[in-house]
């Protein structure tokens, strides 16, 4: 019986690193035992790896497959793909040049070949033609069910727990060394009806109907109000708004409510817009205007054409129950790319933001957003000035594809 268990460690960034391997099914070897370090240490007799690039992707595939069995994902979609610079490009390089770690992991087989080639298929290895690498898992040989997964001693079990674990993976940096010579490519999207994540998973787009099970930017819904709600109640009971003014924000214009979240679970993050009118917007500043106050008496009709002639007339508000993965950065830049688009060109010149967790603080920090002050609601308020670099850098991303698939050209109408 194959069977496969990997032991994760949790880094003080908050990821999850690979620590150690224990793999059956080998028919040369029984058991083959591979921990993390440039030698052996007290496990005498194991095999070795480094959390290089294509260790990384490696077990992103495993978790993400073990995802799907537990959620009953049924998808022909590969479990990783990128172009060159990825995890998945990565992984498949390691497995066309087989470096000692591959050995050290699976064994070779009676072609004296990585037995790892035998537990993955790929198609477009070594990138002879132009588009992305892509790699799943043959069930034949590991069925995903054969997956074990450690966070230290403990098996994890549950669907949820593991996303959040792949998802910590994908967006962290260790200081990995590259696996392959080529040029790193830092694009984060590429063509096709499913968007992708930095690292090449597979999750929706924006108005997508492709069912994969991973979180995607989608409007702030009705529904979507009291876990708003009751989130905000717990973590800033005297920052914002009550229900109602929540659903009365929402129906003022939905357009400048949107979340990030899997169908059917809780939010990750949510962000909202308020176009405030230039007297409230400076009783705000001052402190009079309260956030839990504003109500649609102080906001302007909700229109593109005239969101567009507003300079800094407006706050944001930014909430994330996690930090620094993919998916919460890739809201970010929705927003500020819905800013910037209803502005046409960049006329906006000031954002203000007022955030709602510790972990949004870390996420306004990475876009550059500077403290002004700390509100009389015990808030904290920010502004952003765009840069040229920043509104570049997000035409770049937008043109290479995030989870909202339109081009520059076509969001603003995509968003009415």
């Amino acid at each position: 019986m194959t069977v496969l268990s990997l032991w994760f460690a949790k880094s003080e960034t908050e990821s999850y690193e690979l620590e150690k391997t224990l793999f059956t099914g080998n028919p040369i070897v029984a058991e083959i035992i591979a921990v993390r370090g440039k030698t052996a240490g007290a496990y005498k007799g194991a095999g070795t790896f480094q959390w290089t690039p294509g260790v990384k992707a490696l077990a992103v595939v495993f978790l993400v497959a073990l995802v799907r069995k537990l959620k009953g994902t049924k998808t022909l979609l590969p479990l990783i793909e990128g172009e060159r610079g990825s995890l998945a490009s990565s992984l498949d390089y390691a497995l066309n040049k087989q470096p000692e770690w591959l050995f050290d992991m699976f064994g070779a087989d009676e072609k004296s070949n990585s037995y790892l080639r035998q537990l993955l298929l790929r198609s477009n290895s070594g990138r002879r033609r132009s588009g992305p690498v892509s790699i799943s898992l043959n069930e034949q040989v590991l069925p995903p069910e054969s997956i074990k997964v450690y966070v230290g001693d403990v098996l994890i079990q549950d669907a949820y727990t593991l996303q959040r674990m792949f998802l910590a993976i994908m967006s962290s940096d260790n200081g990995q060394e590259s696996e392959q010579p080529e040029e790193k490519d830092n694009s984060l999207y590429r063509g096709g009806e499913v968007g992708k994540s930095a690292s090449g998973v597979y999750s929706h787009t924006f108005g997508s109907t492709e069912e994969v099970g991973f979180p995607s930017i989608m409007r702030v819904s009705e529904g979507d109000i009291n876990d708003i709600y009751e989130y905000e109640r717990e973590h800033l009971a005297n920052s914002h708004a009550n229900k109602e003014r929540l659903g009365e924000w929402l129906r003022h214009d939905p357009n400048n409510y949107m979340c990030i979240k899997e169908l059917g679970q809780s939010f990750l993050a949510y962000y909202l817009i308020m176009f405030l009118k230039p007297q409230a917007m400076q009783n705000y500043l001052a402190g009079d205007l309260l956030e839990v106050d504003i109500a649609s008496q102080h906001l302007l009709v909700p229109s593109p054409e005239i969101y567009a002639q507003q300079d800094n007339l407006h706050i944001c508000v930014f909430a994330s129950r996690t930090h620094a993965t993919v998916f919460t950065i890739d809201l970010l830049w929705h927003l500020i790319g819905r800013l910037l688009d209803l502005a046409i060109n960049g006329r906006l010149h000031t954002i203000y933001t007022e955030i709602a967790t510790a972990e949004g603080k870390v996420l306004v920090r990475r876009f550059g957003f500077q403290l002004i002050r700390q509100t009389s609601s015990g808030g904290l308020l920010y502004k952003l000035q765009p840069s040229l670099a920043m509104v570049r850098e997000w035409e770049w991303r937008y043109q290479h594809r995030t989870f909202c698939k339109m081009p520059i050209s076509k969001l603003q109408m995509a968003s009415l």
